[in-house]
């Protein structure tokens, strides 16, 4: 039997927890996040009104977020270091406004902690990486609209066709 190098992914609460249940719906996700909660304030010691980034705690309470104000009602009182590394592909930028929020207090995260989130390790230098070579427009944010290519073939099937099969 390997022993896994984190051993918080194997205290998550179970995201099948319905499939024991009789009832036919599945748990909410709320459910699993309010069990992480208690899991994460019982093994790391993270308080219920703070948020936990890399072991250290943040009050995010005043924090206008970008992406909107249930990411942070929804991860308050967890250690929501995965979401935040995989949501901020610009991490020094994401980095400089967490700052502000930071309570100054650590906790031990390392019975709780699912991966690896190291500056030289495997994601770290990928989103470097991805960051170099998308993430530089005039933004300074990663463009996921439509790229020129995409609309000068729209410009010319609308063209050629009528708007309704630009949509195409």
């Amino acid at each position: 039997m390997t022993v896994s190098k984190f051993p918080g992914r194997s205290a998550l609460p179970s995201q099948r927890a319905h499939l024991k249940s009789p009832s036919l719906l599945p748990e909410p996700s709320t459910a699993w996040l309010a069990d992480r909660r208690l899991r994460d304030e019982s093994l790391a010691g993270v308080p219920p009104h703070l948020h936990c980034i890399d072991a250290q705690l943040y009050d995010l309470s005043a924090m206008q977020h970008p992406g909107g104000q249930f990411w942070i009602e929804s991860t308050r009182g967890t250690d929501c270091s995965d979401a935040y590394h995989t949501h901020h592909i610009n991490s020094a930028r994401a980095a400089a406004l967490l700052k502000k929020f930071s309570v100054n207090k650590k906790v031990d995260t390392a019975s709780i902690r699912c991966f690896d989130w190291n500056e030289d390790g495997f994601y770290a230098t990928l989103r470097r990486k991805v960051w170099k070579e998308f993430g530089n427009n005039a933004s300074g944010r990663i463009a996921t609209g439509p790229t020129m290519a995409m609309q000068v073939r729209r410009a010319k099937r609308r063209k050629q066709c009528g708007p309704r099969a630009a949509r195409l």
